[in-house]
C-alpha cells in the first residue's frame, strides 16, 4: 500500500468487499501532490488486488452514506459521509477504476472530481500527519 503522503487526505470510512468488511484506508489524493496528475480516490487494501489488467471503466453509484463500485463479480462499498456530495445517493456514473499496489483508485468524471477536491480541501485528516 502506498499509504499516507503529502496531498492525501485520509477519510473516516468503512470498506466492504462483496458484503464483507475489510481492513482498508481511503484517501482523497489531490492533483499535483505526491505524483497525482488528477484528483482521485485511493482505496487501499491488499484484498483489493482484484484486477489482472491496469483497470477499466466501471459503474459507480451513490449509496446511502457513500459509494458503491461494481467490479465484475465483486462489489466494493465505501461507507463515508464525506463522499455524499461527490456522488449523491441514487446517482450513477461510469468511470475509470484502476489497480494500484495493494488497492484501487477511482478517477471520477469532471463534475464529481471537482466535488472531490472540495471535500479533500475541507474535510478529513491530512495523511501526512501521524494518526493517533
Amino acid at each position: 500500500m502506498t499509504g499516507p503522503g503529502v496531498g492525501k487526505v485520509l477519510l473516516e470510512s468503512s470498506v466492504f468487499l462483496s458484503g464483507r468488511q475489510i481492513d482498508s484506508s481511503v484517501y482523497i489524493h489531490l492533483k499535483g501532490q505526491s505524483g497525482a496528475t488528477v484528483t482521485h480516490l485511493d482505496i487501499e487494501s491488499p484484498e483489493l488486488n482484484l484486477m489482472d489488467a491496469k483497470g477499466g471503466f466501471f459503474e459507480i453509484s451513490g449509496t446511502d452514506g457513500g459509494i458503491g463500485i461494481a467490479l465484475g463479480r465483486n462489489t466494493v462499498k465505501v461507507e463515508c459521509a464525506a463522499l455524499a456530495p461527490v456522488l449523491p445517493e441514487g446517482r450513477r456514473t461510469r468511470t475509470w477504476v484502476g489497480q494500484k499496489a495493494d488497492g484501487i483508485y477511482v478517477g471520477f468524471r469532471r463534475n464529481e472530481m471537482l466535488e472531490l477536491e472540495k471535500v479533500g480541501k475541507g474535510a478529513g485528516t491530512p495523511a501526512s500527519r501521524k494518526r493517533t
